[in-house]
């Protein structure tokens, strides 16, 4: 059984070290590093934190209702089985380093460096603002009806789902392995480069130089939008619908769409007869016998 306590203010630096097995409900955590560090099966319940480093190092961790203040940098590290329900972070470089992580309904203002090499995250109903490189080398990602801002997002992390969710960030994906997207909107240019196993369904993307050296990447019911030199030194089987501006030097694989404005094969193609492209309108053809029917 928790003991509970309740509408007190702690400060200074450790102010709550190694706390086991209690409820902190209406407390505020004045300025000071670590407040909550080494702690065990803790609920923080209408709480205010104020300082660097709250809980680091913890473990059964359920945070609802609470704010991390733009002066709560780093506030969650080294920590695993955390939950968290309808809170709001203005600080950047939280969770690092966290194994199950569950959030859920809750909004990061500045999200700078956020959620760096995570394992097992789910993230529901989240929006995220200013989050250049959020979720960086992070593993078993599960992200649903989230809105995501920044650029850089899920550089080098693998084993991703996500479903129903808005992404606005340039060089998204980057190194990136082992992807599944459905019926989501990615904004941004350089989408997916040099990543692997990249799946989108119905799907829209908006961006330039989208998937460029990059391999196994299947797009199936998706949408192109001011998408230019597409796919350049890459493996792809993609239906596209709608219209594409231009795909540019792919490696191999298979491109359906309903209508392209060109096909850029220059000296830089490095298999210029492996890709076949169609559109709608005409038969099956090689890249060089598309340029040559336009």
């Amino acid at each position: 059984m928790k003991s509970r306590i309740s509408n007190a203010f702690y400060e200074g630096n450790r102010a709550c070290f190694w706390v086991e097995d209690t409820q902190f409900d209406e407390v505020r955590f004045y300025p000071g590093e670590a407040a909550l560090m080494h702690c065990k099966n803790i609920e923080a319940i209408h709480c205010e934190f104020l300082g660097h480093f709250s809980l680091w190092n913890t473990s059964r961790i359920e945070i609802t209702h609470c704010h991390f203040t733009r002066y709560a940098c780093s506030g969650i590290w080294y920590a695993y089985d955390v939950k968290v329900e309808d809170c709001i972070f203005n600080a950047p470089g939280m969770f690092r380093r966290v194994k199950v992580l569950i959030i859920k309904n809750s909004s990061f203002t500045d999200a700078r460096e956020c959620l760096w090499d995570c394992n097992n995250v789910k993230l529901t109903n989240v929006d995220v603002v200013h989050g250049d490189y959020i979720l960086m080398r992070s593993e078993s990602i599960d992200i649903r009806e989230a809105q995501l801002q920044g650029d850089h997002a899920f550089y080098g992390s693998r084993n991703i789902i996500i479903t129903s969710t808005y992404l606005d960030s340039a060089s998204a994906l980057w190194n990136a392995e082992n992807v599944t997207i459905y019926d989501s909107v990615l904004e941004g240019d350089c989408l997916g480069w040099h990543s692997r196993n990249i799946r989108l369904v119905n799907c829209t993307l908006r961006g330039r130089q989208p998937f460029c050296y990059a391999s196994e990447i299947r797009l199936e019911k998706c949408i192109m939008e001011d998408a230019e030199d597409c796919f350049e030194n890459s493996s792809i089987d993609a239906d596209l619908q709608g219209h594409v501006i231009s795909i540019k030097n792919p490696r191999q694989g298979r491109i359906r769409a309903d209508s392209i404005e060109s096909v850029i094969i220059d000296e830089y193609c490095l298999s210029p007869e492996s890709c076949r492209i169609t559109v709608n309108e005409f038969p099956e053809m090689s890249a060089h016998d598309f340029i040559s029917r336009f």
